[in-house]
């Protein structure tokens, strides 16, 4: 309502119209309520996640050169380490089809943050089970940050080493 993105005078029942005046008084007690609890949350160590993502889409895909891969994976990586970072296609999470998720999920992990998020695309009941086994994956806190050999990066997890090799548009995710 307070958006201006539906018409409320086409609201189905029970949800009876509401004047301007009942709309302005709902939108100020809904950002009322909006900013109390970002003050909460704010001040008891959380954060708005759409408040705060730093939304990533231009990530390493097939047809990038070895210098347009790197260089994607450089730039994400200097983002400001307090910026949280989502990934995902577009802003509502597109698709990640077997085809691409290996190589966003290792650009992922490689530079991911400590707060962060990964969006595969909304109103999907299924994911494919090759892409399913890679979004499971627990490869425990990282060790480190990303390295970088030529056309290769690699970062080291508890449990597995990830590595994206630009040269070739590889991911793999070795288990230690």
């Amino acid at each position: 309502m307070c958006s201006g993105s539906y018409d409320y005078n086409k609201l189905p029942a029970p949800y009876p119209p509401l004047n301007d005046t009942e709309i302005d008084a709902f939108c100020r007690g809904e950002n009322a309520v909006q900013e109390a609890a970002h003050d909460w949350l704010f001040a008891n160590g959380g954060m708005d996640g759409q408040a705060c993502w730093t939304y990533v889409n231009n990530f390493p895909v097939a047809g990038d050169t070895p210098a347009q891969c790197a260089s994607k994976l450089i730039s994400i990586n200097t983002m400001n380490a307090s910026t949280a970072v989502g990934f995902a296609m577009d802003r509502t999470g597109g698709n990640i089809d077997d085809d691409k998720a290996p190589v966003a999920i290792a650009s992922f992990l490689l530079t991911r943050k400590d707060s962060w998020f990964f969006g595969v695309k909304q109103g999907v009941n299924t994911v494919n089970a090759t892409v399913a086994a890679l979004l499971l994956s627990d490869f425990g806190p990282p060790k480190g940050v990303m390295t970088q050999n030529g056309n290769v990066f690699t970062r080291v997890y508890e449990s597995a080493t990830v590595t994206l090799d630009c040269s070739t548009l590889a991911a793999s995710f070795a288990q230690a």
